[in-house]
């Protein structure tokens, strides 16, 4: 590892954000593409897949150094780039045109440290992230804290409104010397084809258990589309249509730009970490991660909705269309019966 004086550090710091500075990246520019190389997917652009699969690890804090090979071990061989996100894409496109096999997966995986997952491995978080964002604020004068991020959500249940009562048993804090519930690490896992998502769901847990690492909880995801093939958010309304868009490709594509630029500085999604050494700069990128499981009043909402229609003029409580039968949600719920096997 290349050592760094501290001029050296604040100098690599300033090219780092000024690269964050950037818009409309293209990634085949060399100077973008090593950056890409290093930065997960799903952070400039969604995955894209249908089912997903979360699981929340809790380290053992007398081996870091054991963990730390571990993952990354696990790195080298799931976690996918933004650039091999780019390249499963391409991958798909030309399979859906030659209807030919055009990968032999299309596994979908991300890898994210808690705050605590840092401590965990002896990582000096509080002192790095702080001077790194200090830094930050005194060069551009930007308001910035990772005080959430140190907190954790256990910390601040009264801004988010939460009672810890109310949160599921496993999420909730263990304070006891035999068990410890912290969440170190959490390992995404997506595709669209659900036995492959399901068999290689399975090795990796396998894998985990065998290195001493402790599985906190496992949830399932998917997505919902509607007879259009729109992806739709729980209230049936078309959803991802104003993410931001940082790669020239997507850019271009869109026609309505009059309307709304979609554009966006990569500063929006990703910032510094003073962990990675990016080609020996002592410095790599990634993005802080939020992770919310909320109910949602689906029904309350659409009674709602009948009784605003029902007053409407000329428009009776009894003359809403019948709903179709939507194809796609029973395919996907279908997929979704198979990844409770997994819980």
């Amino acid at each position: 590892m290349l050592s760094n004086t501290n001029q050296d550090a604040n100098n690599n710091y300033d090219e780092a954000y000024n690269f964050l500075e950037r818009s409309e990246i293209d990634p085949d520019q060399p100077d973008i593409r090593f950056r890409l190389e290093d930065i997960q997917g799903n952070i400039l652009k969604s995955h894209g897949r249908t089912y997903s699969i979360y699981v929340f690890l809790h380290f053992d804090n007398s081996q870091p150094e054991a963990t730390k090979k571990w993952i990354g071990d696990f790195a080298e061989k799931y976690v996918v780039s933004a650039i091999r996100q780019r390249e499963q894409t391409q991958e798909h496109k030309k399979f859906l045109k030659t209807k030919k096999e055009a990968s032999s997966s299309t596994l979908f995986v991300n890898f994210s440290l808690s705050f605590k997952g840092y401590e965990a491995l002896g990582l000096d978080a509080k002192t790095n992230f702080r001077k790194l964002y200090q830094q930050k604020l005194q060069d551009k004068e930007r308001s910035f804290s990772t005080h959430p991020f140190e907190e954790g959500m256990l910390e601040n249940l009264e801004s988010l409104k939460d009672k810890k009562r109310d949160w599921e048993i496993e999420y909730q804090q263990v304070e006891s010397s035999v068990m410890n519930n912290d969440i170190h690490a959490l390992i995404l896992l997506a595709d669209c084809d659900i036995d492959n998502l399901c068999e290689k769901t399975q090795q990796i847990l396998d894998n985990i258990e065998a290195n001493n690492i402790r599985i906190i909880k496992k949830e399932i995801g998917w997505v919902r589309k509607n007879d259009q093939d729109q992806c739709i958010e729980p209230f049936g309304f078309a959803d991802n249509i104003s993410n931001p868009l940082f790669l020239k490709s997507d850019i271009y594509q869109v026609t309505d730009k009059d309307q709304w630029d979609p554009s966006a500085n990569l500063r929006l999604v990703l910032n510094v970490d003073p962990f990675g050494n990016l080609q020996n700069k002592g410095y790599s990128y990634g993005s802080f991660l939020v992770y919310r499981k909320l109910e949602q009043n689906v029904e309350g909402f659409n009674e709602k909705i009948k009784e605003l229609a029902g007053k409407l003029e000329n428009l009776g409580a009894d003359s809403h269309p019948k709903k179709k039968q939507n194809n796609s949600l029973k395919l996907i719920l279908w997929g979704v019966s198979k990844m409770d096997g997994l819980l």
